[in-house]
C-alpha cells in the first residue's frame, strides 16, 4: 500500500531554498531508423510515465505549513495525491547541432540551458510546481535528454535511478521488467527524535529567500567540461599518494583514490589561477558526501530522499600551492570523502547540466563516456579586465551571505519594545518584537587614502580611523527601540578590508556575536549556501523558571532620557589604545611564574592549575596598578571582568594570529586625566 504523505528530513530541509535538480544526456541522432523519430519520442514519454509510477512521490506535491510558534517557522512534507503536474515535453532546435554544444571551449550556456525545464525554480517553490519534469530536445543531429527535480525531494542517487529506470523501460518497449524498489520511507532519519518536535520545524521566509537568495538569478559564470583520461588519472593518482609519503613519513597511507586525485588536481589549479589570493588567505572545498552506508543500520541504496551530508576541507592558499600542495589536498578530502565507483556510459555522448545551483568555484563529477574516464564540469567567474569587478562581486557575496545569517538569527532582524508599566515607581518592561521590521543593514565604504600600516603601524590604534569603520556608534542598548538591532560596515582600505559588526548587547552576547560573525563568514566562503547551519536558541524560559508569574515581564526602573546624558556609554572618551601582544614563549613563563608563586602563598595546598590567560590578565592587572601611581599601597583595587562600554582599564582579549599566540590583549585603556599615568612601562614583559 502506497503512503500517502512523506515528512521532510533535516537533509531534505538543507535543500529548501536551492534550486531543483537539473541535468542531461546528449545522444547522436541515429542515422538509420527503424521507425519514426515521433514514434521513439513517444515511446520515451510512456516510459517515463511508467517509471513516474514507481518514483510515485514525484507525482504529488510539495506542502508547507506554517507553525503556530512566536517564530512562525515552516514544516515541509510531500502530499502523494498524484496532482503535482509532473509533465513531459518535447522541443526542436532546427538549427543546433551536436558541434554547437561541443566544440566551444565554454559550455554555450545560451543554448543548453533552454534544453532543460523548470529552469531558476527553487525547491520550496514545489508547492506550486510540478517536483519532476523532463525535456526532449531534438537537435539536427542529436537528441538532449533532460531532467529537472525537485532537490528537496530526491537526491544524486535518487535522480540516477528514476534516469536509469526510465532508460530501461524505453528499451524494453514500455515493459517493466525487472523494476526497482525505491524506498520513500524516512523514519529512520527520525529515530530517537521526540515526537513533539516532528514535523520538523524552520525559520523560513519564502519572499525573503525568493529575492535573497543565490538561486533566484543566474550568474555570469564561465562553464568548461575537462575530460581526464584513464592515463592521466593514474598519474594523478600515483603522485598524490607519493607526495602524502612526505606528508606522514611515519604514517603509511596509499589510499587516495582516482577521484580524490583529480579533485585534488582542480582544487589546486583553480588556487593558482585566482591570482588575487594570498599566500595566508583561507580557501575550502566543499564536498558532499552519501550517507546511504553510513547509517545505522545503513541505508538502502534505492532510499528515495536526501541522504547526503556536506564536508568542509580546509587550508591555505599557501599550503596548497606549496611543495607537495596535491598531496596535502588530497590527504585532506582522503579524510571526508568515501570515492563511488561510476557507473559505465557507453551510449550519451556527453553530460551537461542545467542554470541550477550555480556559484563560483563549483566542480561537478560524472563519468566519462571513455571506460576509466572522469568528467568534470567546472564553473569560475570569467577573469575580469579589472580587479575592482571581482572585489564587488565580493562585497556582494557578503551582503548576500549576511542577510542569509540574518535570517538564521532572526530575531536581530527584530526590534527592541519598552513598556510603561502602570506601577508607582514608572518602572519599564523589555522585550524583543521578531517582526522583521528592525531595520538591521549592510553597508559598503570606501576610504581611498587609508592603509593597513596607518592603523598597525601606529603605537596607538588611530580611533579617529578605526571608530568610522563601524555602524552605530555611540548608541545604547536601550535605544534598539527606534534604531536596528545588529548593522554591518565593510570598509575597503587601500590594502585591506575592515568587516564590522554593531550588536544590540541587550539581545546579544560575545559568544552569540561571534555566532552570527562565524555563521556569516561560513555562508560567505560557501558561495551564500548554508551547508551547516547552526541551531541557535532563543528561548529564555530556563531563566524564569521559579519565578512568580505575576512578577513577569520583569520590571526595572528606567528613564530613556537620564541614562542618554549619564552613561559612560552616551559620549566618547579620551582614552589611548594599544595592542599588546603577547608571544608563546612569554606566555609560558608568565603561567610558570604565577603557579610558582601561588605555592608561597599556599604553601599547605599545592595549586598548580592557574591557566595562561589567568596568568596573561593577572600580568596586566599589576602592570596597569603599578602605573597608576596615584594609588596608596592601602588603596583598594578591583578587576571587572565585562564585555561592553569603553571605560577606563578595560581589557579585551582576542586569539593571536599565529598559532601559540592564544592571546592579545585589546584595548588597555588608561584615561588622559593628571592624576593617572599615561605610561606603560612594565605592561609589556
Amino acid at each position: 500500500m502506497e503512503a500517502t504523505r512523506f515528512e521532510l528530513t533535516q537533509p531534505d530541509l538543507l535543500l529548501i531554498p536551492h534550486h531543483y535538480i537539473q541535468k542531461g544526456l546528449l545522444f547522436p541522432k541515429p542515422s538509420h531508423q527503424s521507425q519514426p523519430f515521433i514514434q521513439w519520442i513517444q515511446r520515451l514519454e510512456t516510459a517515463f510515465f511508467k517509471a513516474l509510477d514507481i518514483f510515485y512521490p514525484l507525482k504529488g506535491r510539495l506542502v508547507m505549513t506554517q507553525n503556530d510558534d512566536v517564530q512562525l517557522t515552516k514544516s515541509f512534507f510531500i502530499d502523494c495525491n498524484g496532482a503535482g503536474g509532473a509533465f513531459f515535453d518535447h522541443v526542436t532546435f532546427h538549427d543546433v547541432t551536436v558541434a554547437d554544444i561541443l566544440d566551444p571551449l565554454h559550455i554555450p550556456d545560451d543554448v543548453v540551458y533552454s534544453f532543460f525545464p523548470l529552469n531558476f525554480v527553487c525547491n520550496f517553490q514545489g508547492v506550486s510546481k510540478p517536483l519532476l519534469a523532463a525535456q526532449v530536445t531534438e537537435l539536427v543531429d542529436g537528441i538532449f535528454i533532460a531532467l529537472s527535480a525537485n532537490h528537496s525531494v530526491a537526491d544524486g542517487t535518487m535522480f540516477w535511478l528514476f534516469f536509469n529506470t526510465w532508460s530501461q523501460i524505453c528499451r524494453q518497449n514500455g515493459v517493466v521488467l525487472d523494476p526497482p524498489h525505491p524506498v520513500f520511507d524516512r523514519d529512520q532519519f527520525f529515530k530517537g527524535i521526540n515526537p513533539y518536535l516532528l514535523p520538523l520545524r524552520i525559520p523560513f521566509d519564502p519572499d525573503r529567500n525568493t529575492n535573497n537568495t543565490p538561486s533566484s538569478t543566474p550568474i555570469p559564470l564561465k562553464q568548461r567540461m575537462f575530460r581526464f583520461s584513464k592515463e592521466t588519472i593514474a598519474k594523478l593518482k600515483a603522485k598524490a599518494n607519493d607526495e602524502i609519503v612526505h606528508l606522514s613519513p611515519t604514517k603509511s597511507i596509499n589510499n587516495i583514490s582516482s577521484l580524490q586525485a583529480v579533485m585534488a588536481h582542480l582544487w589546486v589549479s583553480i588556487t593558482r589561477n585566482r591570482s588575487y589570493l594570498k599566500s595566508e588567505d583561507e580557501v575550502s572545498y566543499i564536498v558532499m558526501v552519501g550517507l546511504r552506508q553510513r547509517m545505522e543500520p545503513p541505508l538502502s541504496e534505492a532510499y528515495c530522499g536526501n541522504a547526503v551530508m556536506f564536508g568542509n576541507v580546509e587550508t591555505t592558499a599557501g599550503k596548497l600551492l606549496g611543495k607537495n600542495g596535491l598531496g596535502r589536498a588530497a590527504l585532506e578530502m582522503n579524510k571526508m570523502v568515501v570515492s563511488h565507483t561510476p557507473k559505465k556510459a557507453q551510449e550519451p555522448v556527453t553530460v551537461r547540466s542545467g542554470p541550477a545551483n550555480k556559484y563560483d568555484g563549483k566542480l561537478t563529477v560524472f563519468p566519462g563516456s571513455e571506460q576509466g574516464s572522469i568528467d568534470f564540469e567546472g564553473l569560475l567567474f570569467p577573469k575580469p579586465s579589472h580587479q575592482s569587478q571581482p572585489f564587488t562581486q565580493w562585497i556582494q557575496r557578503l551582503e548576500t551571505a549576511f542577510f542569509k545569517a540574518l535570517d538564521i538569527f532572526y530575531p536581530l532582524a527584530g526590534r527592541l519594545v519598552m513598556t510603561q508599566n502602570d506601577d508607582v515607581q514608572l518602572t519599564k518592561s523589555f522585550f524583543i518584537d521578531y517582526n522583521g521590521a528592525g531595520g538591521a543593514f549592510f553597508d559598503h565604504v570606501t576610504f581611498h587614502d587609508v592603509t593597513v600600516a596607518d592603523i598597525l603601524d601606529s603605537l596607538y590604534i588611530p580611533d579617529d580611523v578605526v571608530y568610522s569603520f563601524f555602524p552605530l556608534n555611540f548608541l545604547c542598548n536601550f535605544q534598539g527601540v527606534s534604531k536596528p538591532l545588529l548593522a554591518a560596515q565593510v570598509t575597503e582600505l587601500v590594502d585591506g578590508v575592515f568587516i564590522a559588526l554593531s550588536a544590540n548587547h541587550s539581545v546579544a552576547d560575545g559568544t552569540m556575536f561571534w555566532l552570527f560573525f562565524n555563521t556569516w563568514s561560513q555562508i560567505c566562503h560557501q558561495n551564500g549556501v548554508i551547508l551547516d547551519p547552526p541551531h541557535s536558541v532563543f528561548d529564555r524560559d530556563q531563566f524564569f523558571e521559579g519565578i512568580n508569574p505575576y512578577l513577569l515581564p520583569l520590571r526595572i526602573p528606567f528613564d530613556p532620557n537620564r541614562n542618554i546624558n549619564n552613561t559612560p556609554s552616551s559620549t566618547p572618551i579620551s582614552l589611548k589604545q594599544r595592542i599588546l601582544r603577547f608571544p608563546k614563549e612569554t606566555i609560558a613563563k608568565l603561567k610558570a611564574k604565577a603557579n610558582a608563586e601561588i605555592v608561597d602563598l599556599l604553601p599547605t595546598k599545592p595549586i598548580n592549575n592557574i591557566s595562561s590567560l589567568q596568568a596573561v590578565m593577572a600580568h596586566l592587572w599589576v602592570s596597569i596598578t603599578r602605573n597608576r601611581s596615584y594609588l596608596k599601597p592601602e588603596d583598594e583595587v578591583c578587576y571587572i571582568i565585562v564585555v561592553g562600554s569603553k571605560y577606563d582599564g578595560k581589557l579585551t582579549v582576542f586569539p593571536g594570529s599565529e598559532q601559540g599566540k592564544a592571546l592579545t590583549l585589546s584595548s588597555v585603556k588608561l584615561a588622559l586625566e593628571s592624576k593617572a599615568s599615561t605610561s606603560w612601562n612594565g605592561v609589556v614583559p
